[in-house]
Protein backbone atom coordinates (compact mmCIF):
# COMPACT_ATOMS: atom_id res chain seq x y z
CA UNK A 1 0.00 0.00 0.00
CA UNK A 2 0.75 3.83 -0.24
CA UNK A 3 2.20 5.06 2.68
CA UNK A 4 -0.69 7.79 3.21
CA UNK A 5 -3.87 6.43 3.29
CA UNK A 6 -3.37 3.10 1.90
CA UNK A 7 -1.71 1.79 4.41
CA UNK A 8 -3.44 3.38 7.37
CA UNK A 9 -6.29 1.94 5.68
CA UNK A 10 -4.48 -1.47 6.06
CA UNK A 11 -3.77 -1.40 9.35
CA UNK A 12 -6.87 0.35 10.93
CA UNK A 13 -10.04 -0.96 8.84
CA UNK A 14 -8.70 -3.90 7.05
CA UNK A 15 -8.41 -5.73 10.37
CA UNK A 16 -12.35 -4.84 11.11
CA UNK A 17 -13.70 -6.20 7.85
CA UNK A 18 -13.19 -3.81 5.40
CA UNK A 19 -11.21 -4.30 1.54
CA UNK A 20 -8.55 -1.93 0.17
CA UNK A 21 -8.14 -1.21 -3.36
CA UNK A 22 -6.05 1.25 -4.68
CA UNK A 23 -6.60 1.94 -8.59
CA UNK A 24 -4.39 3.49 -11.11
CA UNK A 25 -6.08 6.65 -12.64
CA UNK A 26 -5.73 6.33 -16.88
CA UNK A 27 -1.93 6.60 -18.29
CA UNK A 28 -0.66 6.73 -14.64
CA UNK A 29 0.86 3.30 -13.35
CA UNK A 30 0.20 0.09 -15.35
CA UNK A 31 -3.11 1.61 -16.87
CA UNK A 32 -2.87 2.48 -20.27
CA UNK A 33 -4.23 5.65 -22.35
CA UNK A 34 -3.43 9.56 -22.04
CA UNK A 35 -3.61 10.80 -18.23
CA UNK A 36 -6.48 12.96 -18.59
CA UNK A 37 -5.72 15.18 -16.08
CA UNK A 38 -8.92 15.26 -14.22
CA UNK A 39 -10.26 16.09 -17.40
CA UNK A 40 -13.68 13.29 -18.65
CA UNK A 41 -11.73 10.26 -19.21
CA UNK A 42 -10.19 9.92 -16.28
CA UNK A 43 -13.75 10.36 -14.29
CA UNK A 44 -15.39 7.79 -16.74
CA UNK A 45 -12.13 5.55 -15.41
CA UNK A 46 -12.74 6.47 -11.75
CA UNK A 47 -16.73 5.91 -12.10
CA UNK A 48 -15.91 2.86 -13.97
CA UNK A 49 -13.54 1.11 -11.31
CA UNK A 50 -15.89 2.09 -8.42
CA UNK A 51 -19.20 0.20 -10.42
CA UNK A 52 -16.52 -2.73 -10.82
CA UNK A 53 -15.31 -3.55 -6.95
CA UNK A 54 -19.44 -2.88 -6.11
CA UNK A 55 -20.51 -5.69 -8.45
CA UNK A 56 -17.52 -8.21 -7.29
CA UNK A 57 -19.31 -11.20 -5.59
CA UNK A 58 -17.15 -10.72 -2.43
CA UNK A 59 -18.66 -7.21 -2.14
CA UNK A 60 -21.16 -6.36 -0.30
CA UNK A 61 -22.09 -3.71 -3.02
CA UNK A 62 -21.04 -0.32 -0.90
CA UNK A 63 -18.11 0.93 -1.98
CA UNK A 64 -16.32 4.08 0.17
CA UNK A 65 -13.39 6.56 -1.45
CA UNK A 66 -10.52 8.51 0.21
CA UNK A 67 -7.30 10.12 -0.59
CA UNK A 68 -5.43 13.22 -0.37
CA UNK A 69 -4.39 15.66 -2.77
CA UNK A 70 -5.23 14.44 -6.38
CA UNK A 71 -6.42 11.48 -4.96
CA UNK A 72 -8.71 13.23 -2.90
CA UNK A 73 -9.97 15.09 -5.89
CA UNK A 74 -10.92 11.87 -7.80
CA UNK A 75 -13.58 11.12 -4.67
CA UNK A 76 -15.10 14.52 -6.21
CA UNK A 77 -14.90 13.07 -9.85
CA UNK A 78 -15.78 9.47 -9.24
CA UNK A 79 -19.43 11.18 -7.49
CA UNK A 80 -19.95 13.68 -10.87
CA UNK A 81 -21.70 10.45 -12.58
CA UNK A 82 -22.04 7.84 -9.77
CA UNK A 83 -22.08 4.29 -9.96
CA UNK A 84 -25.20 3.33 -7.26
CA UNK A 85 -22.53 1.17 -5.22
CA UNK A 86 -20.44 4.52 -4.30
CA UNK A 87 -22.00 4.85 -0.96
CA UNK A 88 -19.48 7.80 0.83
CA UNK A 89 -16.00 9.78 -0.05
CA UNK A 90 -13.64 11.01 1.96
CA UNK A 91 -11.66 14.06 -0.03
CA UNK A 92 -8.51 14.94 2.20
CA UNK A 93 -7.74 18.42 0.38
CA UNK A 94 -8.73 17.27 -3.07
CA UNK A 95 -9.32 20.26 -5.07
CA UNK A 96 -13.03 20.34 -6.24
CA UNK A 97 -12.06 21.72 -9.80
CA UNK A 98 -8.78 22.73 -11.70
CA UNK A 99 -9.64 26.29 -12.08
CA UNK A 100 -10.87 27.06 -8.62
CA UNK A 101 -7.36 25.71 -7.42
CA UNK A 102 -5.30 27.54 -9.45
CA UNK A 103 -7.20 30.91 -9.28
CA UNK A 104 -8.31 32.48 -6.45
CA UNK A 105 -10.91 35.54 -7.92
CA UNK A 106 -8.89 35.82 -10.77
CA UNK A 107 -5.43 35.55 -9.21
CA UNK A 108 -3.20 32.95 -11.03
CA UNK A 109 -0.95 30.75 -8.68
CA UNK A 110 2.60 30.68 -10.07
CA UNK A 111 1.96 26.56 -10.71
CA UNK A 112 -0.94 27.00 -12.56
CA UNK A 113 1.58 27.63 -15.82
CA UNK A 114 2.84 24.25 -15.84
CA UNK A 115 0.79 22.21 -14.10
CA UNK A 116 -0.68 20.07 -16.95
CA UNK A 117 2.31 19.29 -18.17
CA UNK A 118 4.37 18.46 -14.92
CA UNK A 119 1.68 15.88 -14.45
CA UNK A 120 1.77 14.60 -18.44
CA UNK A 121 5.75 14.43 -17.78
CA UNK A 122 5.65 12.60 -14.43
CA UNK A 123 3.64 9.84 -15.42
CA UNK A 124 5.94 9.19 -19.37
CA UNK A 125 7.55 6.17 -19.54
CA UNK A 126 9.55 4.94 -22.88
CA UNK A 127 6.44 2.93 -23.96
CA UNK A 128 4.01 3.00 -27.16
CA UNK A 129 1.08 4.71 -24.58
CA UNK A 130 2.94 7.79 -24.84
CA UNK A 131 2.84 8.03 -28.18
CA UNK A 132 -1.16 8.38 -28.12
CA UNK A 133 -1.84 12.09 -28.16
CA UNK A 134 -5.00 13.46 -26.64
CA UNK A 135 -6.66 16.88 -27.52
CA UNK A 136 -6.30 17.98 -24.29
CA UNK A 137 -2.78 16.87 -24.32
CA UNK A 138 -2.47 20.30 -26.25
CA UNK A 139 -5.14 22.78 -24.68
CA UNK A 140 -4.14 21.59 -21.25
CA UNK A 141 -0.60 23.91 -21.17
CA UNK A 142 -2.12 26.53 -22.58
CA UNK A 143 -5.12 27.30 -20.96
CA UNK A 144 -3.34 28.82 -17.94
CA UNK A 145 -1.68 31.12 -20.17
CA UNK A 146 -4.67 32.64 -22.04
CA UNK A 147 -6.35 32.64 -18.46
CA UNK A 148 -3.96 34.68 -17.17
CA UNK A 149 -3.66 37.04 -20.12
CA UNK A 150 -6.82 37.12 -21.49
CA UNK A 151 -9.28 36.91 -19.32
CA UNK A 152 -11.61 39.15 -20.12
CA UNK A 153 -11.13 39.05 -23.50
CA UNK A 154 -11.79 35.18 -24.48
CA UNK A 155 -8.68 34.19 -23.26
CA UNK A 156 -10.39 32.34 -20.35
CA UNK A 157 -13.47 30.89 -22.55
CA UNK A 158 -12.15 29.81 -26.10
CA UNK A 159 -12.35 25.88 -24.81
CA UNK A 160 -14.09 23.69 -22.04
CA UNK A 161 -10.73 22.66 -20.20
CA UNK A 162 -11.71 24.80 -16.87
CA UNK A 163 -15.74 23.62 -17.10
CA UNK A 164 -14.83 19.91 -18.03
CA UNK A 165 -12.73 19.95 -14.85
CA UNK A 166 -15.50 21.54 -12.19
CA UNK A 167 -16.17 18.86 -10.30
CA UNK A 168 -18.21 19.99 -7.49
CA UNK A 169 -21.35 21.03 -9.46
CA UNK A 170 -22.43 17.71 -11.01
CA UNK A 171 -21.76 16.01 -7.51
CA UNK A 172 -24.63 18.85 -5.92
CA UNK A 173 -26.86 17.45 -9.30
CA UNK A 174 -25.88 14.02 -9.58
CA UNK A 175 -24.53 12.42 -5.93
CA UNK A 176 -27.01 10.47 -2.97
CA UNK A 177 -24.22 9.36 -0.97
CA UNK A 178 -22.23 11.27 1.71
CA UNK A 179 -19.17 13.18 2.07
CA UNK A 180 -16.59 13.06 4.95
CA UNK A 181 -14.37 16.34 4.24
CA UNK A 182 -10.71 17.07 5.66
CA UNK A 183 -9.05 20.16 5.03
CA UNK A 184 -6.34 21.87 6.90
CA UNK A 185 -7.18 25.99 7.14
CA UNK A 186 -3.42 26.14 6.54
CA UNK A 187 -3.34 24.73 3.25
CA UNK A 188 -1.87 26.45 0.41
CA UNK A 189 -1.63 23.67 -1.50
CA UNK A 190 -5.22 23.12 -2.32
CA UNK A 191 -6.82 26.53 -0.20
CA UNK A 192 -9.63 25.88 2.57
CA UNK A 193 -11.91 27.44 0.22
CA UNK A 194 -12.76 24.56 -1.76
CA UNK A 195 -13.93 23.24 1.74
CA UNK A 196 -15.85 26.65 2.71
CA UNK A 197 -18.81 27.23 1.39
CA UNK A 198 -18.71 23.36 -0.04
CA UNK A 199 -19.88 21.79 3.11
CA UNK A 200 -22.87 23.88 3.55
CA UNK A 201 -23.47 23.68 -0.47
CA UNK A 202 -23.29 19.46 -0.25
CA UNK A 203 -25.58 20.52 2.83
CA UNK A 204 -28.19 22.29 1.17
CA UNK A 205 -28.63 19.39 -1.65
CA UNK A 206 -29.65 16.73 1.04
CA UNK A 207 -26.35 15.22 1.16
CA UNK A 208 -25.22 14.36 4.77
CA UNK A 209 -21.80 15.71 5.00
CA UNK A 210 -19.08 16.10 8.09
CA UNK A 211 -15.77 18.12 8.25
CA UNK A 212 -12.92 18.54 10.28
CA UNK A 213 -10.63 21.35 9.74
CA UNK A 214 -7.52 21.98 11.68
CA UNK A 215 -4.92 24.68 11.58
CA UNK A 216 -2.48 21.89 9.54
CA UNK A 217 -1.50 22.44 5.75
CA UNK A 218 -1.73 20.25 2.92
CA UNK A 219 -1.49 16.70 5.84
CA UNK A 220 -3.24 14.27 7.28
CA UNK A 221 -4.64 15.37 10.72
CA UNK A 222 -2.96 12.62 12.65
CA UNK A 223 0.51 13.57 11.78
CA UNK A 224 2.19 15.48 14.93
CA UNK A 225 6.01 15.07 13.31
CA UNK A 226 4.80 17.21 10.23
CA UNK A 227 2.46 19.52 12.26
CA UNK A 228 5.18 20.33 14.70
CA UNK A 229 6.94 22.13 11.74
CA UNK A 230 4.60 24.37 11.40
CA UNK A 231 5.68 28.09 11.22
CA UNK A 232 4.36 30.89 13.62
CA UNK A 233 0.99 32.37 11.45
CA UNK A 234 0.88 29.13 9.62
CA UNK A 235 -0.82 27.26 12.16
CA UNK A 236 2.01 26.86 14.49
CA UNK A 237 0.30 28.76 17.25
CA UNK A 238 -2.14 25.63 17.33
CA UNK A 239 0.04 22.95 18.49
CA UNK A 240 0.36 20.20 19.71
CA UNK A 241 -3.76 20.16 19.81
CA UNK A 242 -3.64 20.51 15.99
CA UNK A 243 -2.95 16.95 15.84
CA UNK A 244 -6.11 14.89 15.87
CA UNK A 245 -4.48 11.41 16.97
CA UNK A 246 -8.15 10.19 17.19
CA UNK A 247 -9.52 11.14 13.68
CA UNK A 248 -9.68 6.62 13.11
CA UNK A 249 -12.07 6.73 16.03
CA UNK A 250 -14.30 9.45 14.30
CA UNK A 251 -14.39 7.96 10.80
CA UNK A 252 -14.85 4.52 12.27
CA UNK A 253 -18.75 4.90 12.32
CA UNK A 254 -18.63 6.82 9.40
CA UNK A 255 -17.75 3.58 7.27
CA UNK A 256 -19.52 1.63 9.47
CA UNK A 257 -22.57 3.53 8.48
CA UNK A 258 -22.36 3.79 5.08
CA UNK A 259 -20.30 0.99 4.09
CA UNK A 260 -21.65 -2.09 6.32
CA UNK A 261 -25.09 -0.37 7.38
CA UNK A 262 -24.48 -0.62 11.06
CA UNK A 263 -25.65 1.65 13.33
CA UNK A 264 -27.55 4.96 13.42
CA UNK A 265 -26.76 7.90 10.61
CA UNK A 266 -23.85 9.97 11.28
CA UNK A 267 -25.01 13.65 12.52
CA UNK A 268 -23.71 16.05 10.24
CA UNK A 269 -21.40 18.92 11.55
CA UNK A 270 -17.98 21.05 11.06
CA UNK A 271 -15.13 20.30 13.88
CA UNK A 272 -13.42 23.93 13.68
CA UNK A 273 -9.60 24.70 15.38
CA UNK A 274 -9.09 28.38 15.47
CA UNK A 275 -5.55 29.70 15.29
CA UNK A 276 -4.88 29.71 18.97
CA UNK A 277 -5.20 25.56 19.11
CA UNK A 278 -8.93 25.55 20.12
CA UNK A 279 -11.62 23.28 18.99
CA UNK A 280 -15.06 24.17 18.76
CA UNK A 281 -18.43 22.08 16.84
CA UNK A 282 -20.79 23.86 14.97
CA UNK A 283 -23.78 22.76 12.88
CA UNK A 284 -22.21 23.81 9.93
CA UNK A 285 -19.67 26.79 9.44
CA UNK A 286 -19.98 29.72 9.00
CA UNK A 287 -22.03 29.10 12.20
CA UNK A 288 -25.80 30.51 11.88
CA UNK A 289 -25.59 33.02 14.79
CA UNK A 290 -22.26 34.61 13.06
CA UNK A 291 -22.45 38.38 13.33
CA UNK A 292 -20.62 40.67 10.75
CA UNK A 293 -19.25 43.64 11.73
CA UNK A 294 -18.17 46.19 8.71
CA UNK A 295 -15.42 49.04 9.49
CA UNK A 296 -14.78 51.83 7.37
CA UNK A 297 -11.22 51.44 6.66
CA UNK A 298 -10.64 54.86 5.09
CA UNK A 299 -9.86 56.79 8.34
CA UNK A 300 -7.28 53.57 9.77
CA UNK A 301 -3.74 55.10 10.39
CA UNK A 302 -1.70 54.78 7.19
CA UNK A 303 -4.93 56.08 4.60
CA UNK A 304 -6.19 53.63 2.32
CA UNK A 305 -4.62 55.59 -0.72
CA UNK A 306 -2.35 55.50 -3.52
CA UNK A 307 -0.93 53.18 -6.04
CA UNK A 308 0.08 49.55 -5.44
CA UNK A 309 1.86 47.92 -8.39
CA UNK A 310 5.34 45.35 -8.08
CA UNK A 311 7.17 48.06 -6.57
CA UNK A 312 4.43 50.05 -4.00
CA UNK A 313 2.61 48.70 -1.10
CA UNK A 314 0.40 50.01 1.55
CA UNK A 315 0.36 49.69 5.05
CA UNK A 316 -3.16 50.15 7.29
CA UNK A 317 -3.67 49.80 10.67
CA UNK A 318 -7.16 49.79 13.07
CA UNK A 319 -7.64 51.49 16.11
CA UNK A 320 -7.13 48.92 19.55
CA UNK A 321 -10.36 47.06 19.53
CA UNK A 322 -12.02 46.88 22.24
CA UNK A 323 -13.19 43.58 23.37
CA UNK A 324 -12.12 39.67 21.91
CA UNK A 325 -12.89 39.19 18.17
CA UNK A 326 -13.23 35.71 16.78
CA UNK A 327 -12.68 35.67 13.37
CA UNK A 328 -14.66 32.77 12.13
CA UNK A 329 -15.54 32.71 8.40
CA UNK A 330 -14.52 34.11 5.17
CA UNK A 331 -14.16 38.19 5.60
CA UNK A 332 -14.70 40.11 2.98
CA UNK A 333 -13.03 43.52 1.48
CA UNK A 334 -14.75 45.64 -0.86
CA UNK A 335 -13.28 48.70 -2.23
CA UNK A 336 -12.89 51.10 -5.35
CA UNK A 337 -9.85 51.16 -6.94
CA UNK A 338 -8.83 52.11 -10.75
CA UNK A 339 -7.23 50.61 -13.21
CA UNK A 340 -3.56 52.87 -14.85
CA UNK A 341 -2.45 53.14 -17.74
CA UNK A 342 -2.90 49.00 -18.34
CA UNK A 343 -6.25 47.44 -18.52
CA UNK A 344 -5.78 45.67 -15.66
CA UNK A 345 -4.00 44.68 -12.12
CA UNK A 346 -4.54 42.81 -9.01
CA UNK A 347 -4.58 43.34 -5.67
CA UNK A 348 -3.04 41.39 -2.33
CA UNK A 349 -4.01 42.09 1.10
CA UNK A 350 -2.55 40.29 3.86
CA UNK A 351 -4.33 40.67 7.65
CA UNK A 352 -1.96 40.54 10.69
CA UNK A 353 -2.40 41.30 14.36
CA UNK A 354 -0.90 44.62 14.03
CA UNK A 355 -0.26 44.56 17.79
CA UNK A 356 1.78 40.94 17.86
CA UNK A 357 2.30 41.25 14.09
CA UNK A 358 0.80 37.54 13.85
CA UNK A 359 -0.36 36.41 10.54
CA UNK A 360 -3.64 35.90 10.54
CA UNK A 361 -4.92 35.36 6.77
CA UNK A 362 -5.23 36.53 2.94
CA UNK A 363 -7.39 37.57 0.15
CA UNK A 364 -6.32 38.64 -3.56
CA UNK A 365 -8.03 39.62 -6.79
CA UNK A 366 -7.49 40.21 -10.25
CA UNK A 367 -9.86 43.88 -11.40
CA UNK A 368 -10.73 41.35 -14.45
CA UNK A 369 -12.81 39.39 -11.71
CA UNK A 370 -14.31 42.16 -9.56
CA UNK A 371 -17.27 40.13 -8.81
CA UNK A 372 -15.42 37.25 -7.33
CA UNK A 373 -15.94 33.56 -8.80
CA UNK A 374 -14.56 32.71 -12.30
CA UNK A 375 -16.76 34.69 -15.04
CA UNK A 376 -14.07 38.04 -16.18
CA UNK A 377 -15.60 40.86 -17.59
CA UNK A 378 -13.97 43.33 -19.84
CA UNK A 379 -11.28 45.95 -18.03
CA UNK A 380 -10.13 49.24 -19.80
CA UNK A 381 -7.37 51.50 -18.76
CA UNK A 382 -8.17 54.42 -16.02
CA UNK A 383 -11.54 53.31 -15.13
CA UNK A 384 -12.87 52.74 -11.58
CA UNK A 385 -14.05 49.30 -10.59
CA UNK A 386 -15.03 48.18 -7.16
CA UNK A 387 -13.49 44.90 -6.28
CA UNK A 388 -15.30 42.85 -4.29
CA UNK A 389 -12.22 40.65 -2.38
CA UNK A 390 -13.22 37.76 -0.03
CA UNK A 391 -10.78 36.38 2.12
CA UNK A 392 -9.87 32.96 2.76
CA UNK A 393 -11.87 30.52 5.06
CA UNK A 394 -10.21 31.64 8.77
CA UNK A 395 -10.87 31.16 12.30
CA UNK A 396 -8.84 33.54 14.53
CA UNK A 397 -8.87 35.30 17.54
CA UNK A 398 -7.58 38.62 18.04
CA UNK A 399 -7.41 40.25 21.75
CA UNK A 400 -9.28 43.50 22.91
CA UNK A 401 -6.30 46.16 22.68
CA UNK A 402 -4.65 45.09 19.52
CA UNK A 403 -4.94 45.84 16.21
CA UNK A 404 -6.00 44.54 12.90
CA UNK A 405 -3.62 45.64 10.08
CA UNK A 406 -4.17 45.03 6.30
CA UNK A 407 -1.03 45.13 3.96
CA UNK A 408 -1.91 45.57 0.32
CA UNK A 409 0.38 44.44 -2.24
CA UNK A 410 0.25 43.70 -6.06
CA UNK A 411 0.83 40.09 -5.47
CA UNK A 412 1.66 37.81 -2.49
CA UNK A 413 2.80 34.50 -1.59
CA UNK A 414 2.22 31.34 -4.29
CA UNK A 415 0.79 34.16 -6.80
CA UNK A 416 1.94 35.60 -9.75
CA UNK A 417 2.31 39.15 -10.89
CA UNK A 418 -0.82 40.61 -12.46
CA UNK A 419 -0.10 41.39 -16.28
CA UNK A 420 -0.17 44.95 -15.27
CA UNK A 421 1.65 44.73 -12.54
CA UNK A 422 4.23 47.15 -13.19
CA UNK A 423 1.62 49.82 -13.62
CA UNK A 424 -0.50 48.36 -10.83
CA UNK A 425 -3.93 50.21 -9.34
CA UNK A 426 -4.49 53.42 -7.54
CA UNK A 427 -6.66 53.41 -4.41
CA UNK A 428 -8.77 56.58 -3.82
CA UNK A 429 -10.57 57.76 -0.93
CA UNK A 430 -13.86 56.24 -1.67
CA UNK A 431 -16.16 53.17 -0.33
CA UNK A 432 -13.57 51.22 1.47
CA UNK A 433 -15.69 48.15 3.83
CA UNK A 434 -13.81 45.20 5.82
CA UNK A 435 -16.41 43.08 6.86
CA UNK A 436 -15.50 40.48 10.02
CA UNK A 437 -17.54 37.10 10.66
CA UNK A 438 -17.70 37.20 14.29
CA UNK A 439 -18.58 34.44 17.01
CA UNK A 440 -19.44 34.98 20.28
CA UNK A 441 -17.96 31.92 22.17
CA UNK A 442 -17.60 32.73 25.94
CA UNK A 443 -15.29 30.36 27.25
CA UNK A 444 -17.56 28.26 28.78
CA UNK A 445 -19.96 27.75 26.00
CA UNK A 446 -20.93 24.34 25.19
CA UNK A 447 -19.72 24.39 21.85
CA UNK A 448 -15.75 24.39 22.52
CA UNK A 449 -14.04 20.88 23.01
CA UNK A 450 -10.87 19.13 23.84
CA UNK A 451 -9.22 16.60 21.64
CA UNK A 452 -7.41 13.63 23.40
CA UNK A 453 -4.16 14.78 24.73
CA UNK A 454 -2.10 12.49 22.71
CA UNK A 455 1.16 14.60 23.72
CA UNK A 456 0.82 13.91 27.44
CA UNK A 457 0.89 9.97 26.65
Amino acid sequence: PDAGVGLWVLEEFVPHGYALAQISTFGTGKSTHCQDVKGLGEQIGIQEAVHWLGEQEWSNGNVGLMGKSYAGTTNWEAAQNPSEHLKTIVPISGSIGVQQMFYRNGSSEARAMLYDVLYEGATTDATSDDMRFCTDDAIGPLSPFTTWLGAGLGGDEWNDYWDERYHLQDVIDNYNGSVYIVWGLQDWNVDPYHAFPTHQLLKDAGINVRTISGQWGHNYPDQPSVHEGLESGYGAEAFPSVTRMDWAVELFPWFEYYLKDIGEEPESYVQVQRNDGNWHIEETWPAEDTVNIQYAIADWDGGMSGTVNSQQSMTITSQPLTEDTHISGLPTLHIDARTNTCNGGQLFVTMFDGTSGLRLGHATMDVRYRDGGYDAKPTSPMTSYRMLMEFNPMDVIIPEGHTIQLVVTETGEDYLPSPCATLGMTIFAGYQVLTLPTLDRPNDHKNWFNVPAWWEE
